[in-house]
């Protein structure tokens, strides 16, 4: 009767493991020091150089030069509407400081795409 209750025990369990959803898989690697600050001065080059077009990107609700940055500061696309609509209502900020794009831009992108441990 013991050996029943325990094989019966090891089937429940082994049947309850292949119900169970599955688990994530590892989270992605997340950037060294120096990699955040490439990427960070590449989108800095990028927001200073660009300044004005982004400034009208941002208005008209995207646009190829966002699209660009964006993709400089690796946001994740899924995301990108709430990052609009986030520069959107704070677009007078964005107007005179180029440097507050940046940080946003970079704030998005590791706010919402790292896994906080």
């Amino acid at each position: 009767m013991i050996r029943f209750c325990t094989f019966s025990g090891l089937i429940a369990s082994l049947a309850l493991a292949a119900c169970a959803p599955p688990q994530p898989g590892p989270p992605p690697p997340r950037q060294t020091a120096q990699q955040q600050a490439e990427q960070r001065a590449a989108v800095e080059v990028y927001v200073k150089t660009h300044h004005p077009a982004l400034l009208a990107d941002i208005a008209a609700g995207g646009g190829p030069n966002l699209t660009a940055a964006e993709d400089l500061a690796r946001i994740a696309a899924a995301t990108r509407p709430i990052l609009l609509l986030r520069l959107q209502s704070n677009r007078t900020i964005y107007q005179t400081s180029p440097e507050a794009l940046v940080i946003a831009l970079m704030w998005h992108a590791r706010a919402l795409t790292v896994p906080h441990p």
